[in-house]
């Protein structure tokens, strides 16, 4: 870090460093803007100084991420929402001991009165406890999970023992189930065994119940960025503007940091929301970050303020960052599914309420109030 190229900007946000940002990007080199962390409008501003550069962003992904998202992309799985299994789920289901951290959260929104709380993994907390806990290492959960499949899909096969039996028959008495864990926690070969054998279960479940998957995104700056390029730019969570659009021209989640570095000409590292995360060493030419992280950044350096130490921002929850690849294989959804009805459903129902209305089903007054129109 170069100490005497520190910014006067120290503790302000990052629209008001604007231009002490552009001051230290090379204008004729292509730069890529890596986002560790950010809010809402730090994201949006990170979005138009790239359009008015013709620059490239990336969200930095998580080794948990990536593989989450391979296990969701390849196989499918039906995600739901902290929203929607609150009024919904009968049965929760807790993984791993990183959740416990989330769980005194959790537990007020997901855990109703009439719901079954059960936990597998360890558990420490004396302040709030699930009414069941089978006590197994994260690295036993696949073998649990095996012999639950296999009571679901033949009845007859699986080991009988305690836990096992414990969890089939909470699964199989609910209609709606929900699975949260941490998913930083789950990030090896044997972690991704154990989220096939979670989707296999949701597949076969679903076929007559619900069985959702909600996997909790621990850095809640990173979830935010995600989302909104995506939204902004309808890609993530890399994006390139060129010719006047934006695009994305290579899948760059895999790619070692060396690659990068030969990529661009400069890269810009961002932060705004304080994570107990590392900064990312790629090699920055310019960091953006909150004070007390300036001693770990890389390049010249500009202090911005934090979200919640300084500054306000909009930050989402991590439940929908990782939930929302379910389109691998078609689901055989229950009759409990409680989705909201698509735009194209909604407009095929308003044509055939129309229809109605040329036949007599529908007076003229009816037709027009669905159409928008005034009769």
């Amino acid at each position: 870090m170069n100490q005497a190229a520190i910014s006067p900007s120290r503790g302000v946000s990052l629209d008001e460093s604007v231009e002490s940002v552009l001051r230290n990007l090379p204008a004729d080199e292509r730069t890529l803007w890596w986002i560790d962390s950010a809010d809402v409008q730090a994201t949006r501003q990170i979005i138009q100084l790239a359009e008015l550069r013709g620059d490239d962003i990336h969200i930095g992904q998580s080794t948990s991420t990536r593989l989450h998202r391979r296990v969701a992309e390849s196989s499918g799985w039906l995600g739901t929402t902290l929203a929607e299994a609150t009024t919904h789920s009968q049965l929760v289901i807790t993984l791993g001991s990183e959740i416990e951290t989330e769980v005194p959260q959790l537990a007020k929104q997901l855990v109703r009165p009439e719901s079954t709380w059960v936990h597998l993994g360890e558990w420490s907390s004396e302040v709030v406890r699930p009414d069941h806990i089978i006590p197994t290492a994260v690295s036993g959960l696949y073998a649990l999970l095996t012999e639950v499949l296999l009571r679901l899909r033949y009845e007859s096969l699986g080991q009988r023992d305690t836990n096992s039996q414990l969890l089939y028959s909470a699964i199989a008495g609910s209609d709606y189930t929900t699975v949260v864990w941490s998913a930083d926690q789950f990030n090896d070969d044997l972690d991704e065994l154990t989220l096939r054998r979670l989707v296999a279960i949701s597949h076969l479940v679903s076929q007559t119940h619900r069985f959702c998957l909600l996997p909790i995104e621990a850095n809640t700056g990173r979830v935010t960025a995600n989302e909104t390029l995506s939204w902004l730019t309808g890609y993530s969570p890399s994006a390139s503007f060129d010719a006047g659009r934006w695009s994305s021209k290579a899948d760059r989640t895999g790619w070692p940091l060396e690659k990068f570095r030969r990529t661009f000409g400069s890269i810009v590292m961002f932060r705004n929301v304080v994570t107990a995360n590392p900064l990312p060493q790629v090699g920055a030419n310019l960091s953006i970050v909150p004070a007390g992280y300036a001693e770990l950044a890389q390049g010249e350096v500009v202090e911005i303020s934090a979200v919640g130490q300084g500054s306000a921002g909009h930050l989402m929850r991590g439940d929908g960052a990782l939930s929302i690849f379910c389109g691998a294989n078609q689901l055989s959804l229950s009759k409990r599914h409680t989705r909201q009805p698509s735009a194209l459903e909604l407009l095929t129902e308003l044509r055939e309420r129309l229809k109605q209305s040329a036949n007599g089903a529908l007076d003229r007054g009816d037709a027009a109030d669905l159409a928008g129109e005034t009769p």
